[in-house]
């Protein structure tokens, strides 16, 4: 892992600036924090998970958090995922996951790491451990009794739907899809 720092202007969408970044590079992001503040974003709220909501205004950033995967397939990196939690000028606090855009307010900056691929291990339960060694006979000389592990290159693991934000700058406004 190669730690960055990735440097957003004001009204920069942030996700796409991300994924561009590690397509750009074929390599997978961690993003670590963020510092600045955002002037929209579109958010699946934790508490209400079935609830979207649309801020426009200045919030500030508290934490973000997310995941950009390379891939195998020729498209350079699967789509990200990203977690975070905003305050607003009235310090009103508000988490959830990015389901739009979200555009800095006015310059934002990103703590990553970086890296090259990623394994995906499926582990199996203990139940299946002990079917699979019955199934052999007990065990399996060739490996001294230990479990083989099956890795493979991540191909996909997360989807961020970009919607579409209708562009209204307000003073903290709220709209629900």
């Amino acid at each position: 892992m190669r730690p960055v720092v990735l440097e957003l202007d004001a009204g920069c969408e942030v996700a796409s600036a991300v994924v561009a970044f590690a397509r750009r590079r074929w390599v997978g992001v961690s993003v670590l924090c963020g510092r600045g503040a955002v002037a929209a974003v579109t958010l699946r709220l934790h508490s209400s998970p079935a609830t979207a909501v649309t801020l426009h205004g200045r919030f500030k950033i508290l934490f973000l958090s997310g995941t950009v995967l390379p891939s195998e397939a020729g498209e350079g990196v699967v789509p990200a995922s990203f977690s975070m939690s905003l305050a607003g000028v009235g310090g009103q606090v508000i988490g959830g996951t990015l389901t739009g855009e979200m555009t800095t307010a006015d310059g934002l900056v990103v703590v990553a790491a970086t890296f090259g691929s990623a394994e995906v291990h499926r582990l199996p339960a203990a139940n299946a451990i002990e079917d699979e060694e019955a199934e052999r006979g007990g065990h399996d000389e060739g490996r001294h009794g230990q479990q083989q592990q099956t890795s493979v290159a991540a191909s996909a693991v997360v989807y961020v739907g970009l919607l579409g934000y209708d562009g209204v700058a307000g003073g903290g406004q709220v709209g629900r899809h």
